[in-house]
């Protein structure tokens, strides 16, 4: 992520592993993302997630 970001810093990434204990998924945002979630996830999780993030954007 954080090579993406470099890249274009306008760049928004979301996190999703199936290891709730994994460090990136705990403090994602330390290493560049702007959201995550925990595998498995429903798809409505997903679109609750994303409709979040976009709203902020929007702020």
């Amino acid at each position: 992520m954080k090579k993406l970001l470099k890249m274009d810093s306008r760049t928004k990434g979301v996190i999703s592993s199936g290891y709730a204990d994994s460090p990136v998924i705990k403090n994602y945002s330390a290493y560049g993302f702007v959201g995550a979630i925990e595998k498995p996830y429903k798809i409505m999780q997903l679109k609750q997630l994303l409709d979040t993030l976009l709203s902020e954007r929007e702020k």
